[in-house]
């Protein structure tokens, strides 16, 4: 019986472990700049591959131009050029969820998220980074007068933001959440960059014009360059990722497929030790 609980939990360990590395893969959301059929795509980074396509499906949303995108959790949270609406969809039914807020802005460049509130960028607009809840109130202009115009490439990342400077200008720098300078030129593309993710190990940038996408490490060192699949969104442009977003980035935004929690596996290794505990304990009563 206690050779038969061993094997049951040294198995258990091997299929976790076998699982959690067979799905580790970082998935990288991207919105599409375009004129129309505005879409939302997600892609296995091991490959390339097109994992999730779908257009917007908040009608108003749809015939814009797509530029931010921050997923939490299953919600995705969108917006476009020229329209100050923060939109909300889901990445399992792809239904439209309505506006989570206007907030007043002619559009916005990049949304971002902390773990705790979203971070947003107006588009051709340097007047600081606005922060709001998931449910829509907002915080206050965290950085009054930062950054200049068109941000395409934000993100919060180790306690830091991360942005380039400018619509498709690099390089990325790295400032602390106060807006003080901490490195200049922490990644430097060789390609015209715009969305940029973390997904706790590495970076993720857009190289918007050749239909890819690069990885950094942590140290911003250039890892590898990755050209995405087939299907191309349909709206006349072809695939132009503005913004991207991950899953990973912080504690309560956990990479799908992730290996269990060393609890769980406490937990486990509990339950096996009270077995073998009844069953000695019987053993003994019936001596």
């Amino acid at each position: 019986m206690i050779k038969r609980l061993l094997l049951c939990f040294m198995a258990a360990l091997m299929l976790c472990s076998l699982t959690g590395n067979a799905m580790a893969s970082t998935i990288v959301w991207g919105n599409n700049a375009s004129f129309g059929n505005v879409t939302l795509e997600a892609f296995d980074m091991s490959t390339g591959a097109v994992v999730q396509q779908f257009l917007a499906p908040n009608p108003i949303a749809v015939q814009d131009n797509g530029r931010g995108i921050a997923v939490v959790g299953t919600t995705i949270y969108y917006t476009t050029a020229n329209s100050g609406n923060i939109y909300v969809t889901n990445t399992t039914t792809h239904a439209d969820l309505g506006i989570l807020v206007d907030t007043g802005l002619s559009g916005i460049a990049s949304i971002a998220y902390d773990g705790t509130d979203l971070y947003v960028i107006p588009y051709n607009n340097g007047t600081g980074v606005f922060k709001y809840t998931t449910a829509g109130a907002l915080i206050g202009n965290l950085l009054p007068g930062f950054g200049g115009n068109s941000q395409d490439g934000f993100e919060i990342a180790n306690n830091n933001i991360l942005m380039n400077h400018g619509d498709a200008i690099g390089p990325y720098d790295k400032y602390d959440l106060a807006g003080n300078l901490i490195q200049a030129n922490f990644i430097t593309p060789t390609f015209a960059p715009t969305g940029i993710t973390f997904d706790g190990t590495n970076y993720f940038v857009s190289d918007i014009f050749n239909n890819a996408i690069a990885t950094y490490d942590i140290n911003g060192t250039f890892i590898s360059h990755t050209v995405l699949g087939l299907p191309l969104p349909q709206n006349g442009n072809g695939r132009l990722l503005e913004d991207l977003s991950s899953l990973g980035n912080v504690p309560n935004n956990p990479p799908p497929g992730s290996v269990p929690e060393p609890g769980t596996m406490l937990l486990m290794g509990a339950g096996i030790a009270g077995a073998i505990f009844m069953r000695r304990r019987s053993q003994k009563a019936k001596a």
